[in-house]
């Protein structure tokens, strides 16, 4: 029997134009070095600009509305929830998860360990989980447990109390070091315990490994040693046209642009994005050191490594921060499918959508068919969509329409890549632009998909997919 083994290398936050542009000055050599053996998908979309319907998606290969969670909630997944992964674990591939999940509640204090039911019965025969840093001040793992033997929970959690303070909200974006020792550094603790799992991992049978980093996400904490300075970083950031957005219907574009507006100052959005640079650095240097591992191993050749995001982060872009936008620096995400046999790799332009990619490379791996064939699935990608709130963004070529779930038009763009800035239009109230036949093209398939969604939502059963 022949067999594929493969490695997924998940990241929180990091969005997708901060890989694909190669004029920031970051340097992302070995993950550049992965694209070069496969596929780069540089149109990858999520299916949602918030943690846990885009990770929901992921394991269980439905759309956030078919889950009911099109943004953050106090829901956990069941065991019996569908996954992609069981498929493989069934076949008989051994199946290992080190990282974040976020396919439980994060929301109250708890011990992920006693989640791992839940995570077993999502397919995974080995697990050590964490979660993201916000959350580890008040949730158990592995990771805490060092933490408080080597007498750094307590000063972990003062520090992040401090950042996230409710009376002083600017402090969640202050760009300051980590109080963590390197090696007790989330993202670099758990490459060492991939590596561990790497080193143990059978020959005999096929196997997964899915690594789940929990950054580049903030706080902006990059340990001192990673700090550098990216001179083409400054006043980097995109402008909004303010005058458009605020004629805009209502819609979580313009609640998100309210939400931030006047609150950055272009000092602390060049200092932010400084850090985040160098945390990417950091991160492609943990890859490296799993693809070195990798090398080791007499299966290697017979291995396929995945990198992916589940959504991006606005770094300042029309002065927003975090995610929970329908801008491409929210929704648009890295997607990496090497093979370490390749020499050549292919780049892929079509718009397509994570959660089905990610399916697909399943199914790839399953069956122990060539990569190329993501190829041929791209081109036939119709296209994207993503969903937020009661909101739906289409995605046809360079043009995006954004319905929400009733169907009502609330606002175009078109992406220009000689223009830093993405354009709005606000077709609800000017709709002469939708009679261009590329424009009325994208509408007619986002209303008849619009109406599908919403019927399938309807038919899906949500009991049995929660806690």
């Amino acid at each position: 029997m022949t067999y594929s083994n493969l490695i997924v290398i998940s990241f929180d936050q990091w969005r997708g134009d901060w890989w694909v542009n190669n004029d920031l000055g970051i340097n992302l050599e070995h993950l550049k070095t992965l694209a070069k053996k496969g596929i780069n998908a540089v149109n990858c979309y999520t299916s949602s600009p918030h943690c846990m319907p885009a990770r929901m998606s992921w394991i269980t290969g439905l759309r956030p509305s078919e889950l009911g969670i099109t943004k953050n909630e106090d829901k956990s997944l069941c065991k019996d929830a569908p996954s992609i992964v069981r498929k493989l674990r069934d076949a008989g591939w051994h199946t290992v998860l080190v990282g974040k999940t976020h396919w439980t509640s994060h929301r109250s204090a708890t011990d992920l360990r006693d989640n791992n039911e839940i995570i077993e019965g999502l397919g995974f025969k080995d697990v050590t989980e964490i979660a993201g840093p916000r959350a580890l001040r008040y949730i158990k793992c592995e990771l805490t447990d060092e933490w408080n033997k080597k007498g750094f929970y307590e000063v972990y959690k003062e520090d992040m109390n401090n950042r996230y303070s409710k009376k002083n909200k600017r402090k969640a974006w202050t760009v300051r070091p980590t109080v963590l020792p390197e090696e007790l550094y989330p993202d670099i603790w758990l490459t060492n315990k991939a590596i561990d799992k790497i080193k143990t991992l059978p020959t005999s049978k096929p196997w997964l490994l899915w690594v789940s980093y929990v950054g580049p996400h903030e706080p902006f904490d990059t340990p001192n040693n990673w700090r550098k300075h990216y001179k083409k970083l400054e006043n980097s950031h995109k402008i909004l046209d303010q005058e458009k957005v605020e004629k805009l219907p209502e819609c979580e574009l313009k609640t998100s642009y309210k939400k931030w507006k006047d609150k950055l100052t272009t000092s602390e959005i060049n200092c932010l994005r400084q850090d985040y640079a160098s945390k990417l650095e950091l991160l492609d240097r943990q890859v490296g050191r799993i693809i070195k591992e990798l090398e080791k191993r007499e299966d290697k050749n017979k291995t396929k490594v995945l990198v992916v995001a589940d959504h991006g982060e606005m770094l300042g872009d029309y002065g927003m921060l975090y995610k929970a936008t329908f801008l491409d620096g929210a929704i648009k995400v890295p997607f990496i499918l090497a093979d370490l046999a390749i020499k050549k790799g292919r780049r892929i332009y079509s718009a397509i959508e994570l959660t089905d990619a990610m399916k697909k490379v399943i199914n790839l791996i399953h069956d122990d068919q060539d990569i190329t064939k993501m190829i041929k699935w791209a081109r036939r990608s119709k296209g994207a969509i993503i969903e937020y709130g009661k909101e739906r963004m289409y995605i046809m070529g360079k043009y995006r329409v954004t319905l929400d779930i009733s169907g009502s038009k609330l606002w175009g763009s078109k992406s220009n890549r000689r223009s830093q800035n993405q354009s709005i239009e606000n077709i609800a109230e000017d709709d002469r632009i939708l009679k261009e036949k590329k424009w009325m093209r994208l509408l007619i398939w986002a209303e008849r998909m619009n109406r599908k969604l919403n019927s399938k939502a309807r038919r899906t059963s949500k009991s049995h997919l929660y806690e």
